[in-house]
């Protein structure tokens, strides 16, 4: 998961973005999707928004501080 995050950031110069429920998947997801589809993983959306929440815990103990999911 980190690995595809830092891929889009570098590529993109630009955070990924979730999409809420509800909504069409967004660029980011659609590019990992095809990617962890590939690897075997399932529940996209709930792996990606985990690894999410998981990022921001261990960048807030580092002492980072996360603002809508960009490190400040």
């Amino acid at each position: 998961m980190s690995q595809i995050h830092y891929a889009w950031v570098l590529g993109f110069n630009a955070y990924p973005k979730i999409n809420n429920k509800d909504y069409a998947d967004s660029p980011f997801v659609i590019f990992a999707e095809s990617i962890l589809l590939g690897e075997g993983v399932a529940r996209i959306h709930t792996n990606l928004e985990e690894f999410r929440s998981y990022r921001k815990k261990q960048m807030q103990v580092s002492g980072f501080k996360v603002v809508r999911g960009q490190v400040k």
